[in-house]
């Protein structure tokens, strides 16, 4: 019984031999140790972040040309991501533009305001029910507290 297993074994290594089954070249790859530095690598990934609808705010402010008086309030937003390019900023972010609504009026006021705000002489939400707003380019010009930033946005 040995004598068949170990002549099973040396057949093995033989044909294992004869088959010539040599592993391919293996190919060095740049390491990226530490991604937070400042590269200037045309390998290196651009990070896009994809907006989570549920916990993303898209907060508008308007009012009269030559005036004091605005107004804000908010949308929600459908969908969007934001492509990170080292200080430039840009993306793609889909509105629903049936949410809007106002937060500093109260009552008859604030339907008002939004009533005149999706009508056909505005934003016509009736026939246009979310609007897209495409950056291009962008950068910070401040950052403010809690992790805001105040951007200038080009392209749109």
């Amino acid at each position: 019984m040995k004598k068949i297993l170990i002549l099973i074994l040396i057949s093995n290594l033989a044909q294992a031999q004869l088959m010539d089954q040599s592993e391919k070249e293996l190919i060095p790859v740049k390491r990226l140790d530490n991604i937070a530095t400042k590269q200037e690598n045309e390998n290196l990934i651009n990070p896009t972040i994809i907006l989570n609808a549920g916990k993303s705010k898209f907060v508008w402010n308007g009012g009269l040309k030559f005036g004091p008086k605005t107004h804000n309030g908010k949308l929600r937003l459908l969908n969007g991501n934001i492509n990170l390019n080292g200080q430039n900023i840009s993306g793609d972010v889909v509105i629903n533009m049936l949410s809007l609504n106002n937060s500093e009026l109260i009552g008859t006021s604030s339907e008002r305001l939004v009533g005149h705000l999706r009508s056909a002489d505005f934003f016509d939400v009736e026939k246009y029910p979310t609007a897209k707003l495409s950056i291009k380019n962008s950068k910070v010009i401040e950052k403010l507290e809690d992790g805001k930033y105040k951007m200038l946005v080009n392209g749109i």
